[in-house]
């Protein structure tokens, strides 16, 4: 599957209802490509072919260095008419992985961007055989956002029972999840992360994300699947649709000739207790 498993880019993130939306006077239709809804599903750049700029590995690090230039994908321009890049940096540092996007408005006119990561792991981390009982997840989330029966928000922000325990460290035995959360990092709480705790070998993976990541998505496939998805998104699913304000959406402008950096760490750590 192409979003299971590693890191897809999503740009821009998640669904936007019947690939449709107007911003700025410009109607935009992107591919309607989830065939049993009709929308537009996780954005233009994932399958396609991005550039390699750089491979190195030297004095203990490994460096990657992609580039996606709209220019070079006529199928992406006749959807989103501006040129753009999208330039993703990966340094492996010892147990951490360093995410840097760097998107850049190469055309005349501003525009509406948004960028997400579907990442997966392994959960629990050596797989289904270890006990679910002994993982948990924590996430700094301040609210949770309604979906209606195609998983897109309807626009309503809401308090959500077990916050203190999502945020200090959920067990999953049991736990289902296909949800959307504000994070507490865009109500001015810190730090912005999502925290996977195996107790069955005593490590966690730290994913930590800068102040544009203001979404976070959730979703483990009906639970026990053995994966876990907690995917960090700069707007929230449908964002241009919602006739919300866009510190609550996500939704960023990008003027021409700019470029806005985007940074997520993935540590891998000792757990500080057993679960």
């Amino acid at each position: 599957m192409p979003l299971l498993y590693g890191i897809p880019v999503l740009f821009p993130p998640n669904r936007i209802e019947n690939g449709r939306f107007v911003y700025n006077g410009r109607e935009y239709q992107f591919e309607r490509n989830e065939k049993n809804t009709g929308h537009h599903a996780h954005g233009m750049v994932y399958q396609r072919r991005w550039e390699l700029l750089k491979g190195s590995a030297e004095a203990g690090e490994a460096v990657i260095v992609t580039k996606f230039d709209s220019a070079q994908h006529p199928d992406v321009i006749a959807q989103f008419p501006h040129r753009f890049r999208v330039r993703m940096t990966f340094t492996l540092r010892g147990s951490k992985l360093i995410q840097e996007a760097e998107v850049t408005n190469l055309s005349e006119e501003a525009f509406p961007w948004g960028l997400g990561y579907h990442t997966t792991f392994s959960f629990p981390f050596r797989g289904k055989e270890d006990r679910l009982d002994k993982c948990t997840l924590a996430v700094n989330a301040a609210k949770r956002w309604v979906l209606n029966s195609q998983f897109l928000p309807t626009g309503e922000l809401q308090d959500f029972d077990g916050r203190e325990r999502l945020n200090a460290g959920l067990p999953m035995e049991g736990v289902v999840l296909d949800d959307v959360f504000l994070s507490s990092a865009g109500c001015g709480e810190t730090p912005n992360e999502a925290l996977l705790t195996d107790g069955n070998i005593g490590l966690k993976v730290a994913y930590r994300c800068d102040g544009n990541m203001t979404q976070w998505v959730l979703h483990n496939g009906g639970g026990g699947q053995g994966f876990f998805c907690p995917e960090p998104y700069t707007w929230v699913t449908n964002a241009p649709n919602l006739p919300l304000d866009r510190s609550l959406t996500g939704l960023q402008e990008l003027e021409p000739g700019m470029s806005r950096t985007v940074r997520c760490l993935i540590a891998i750590e000792p757990a500080e207790t057993s679960v």
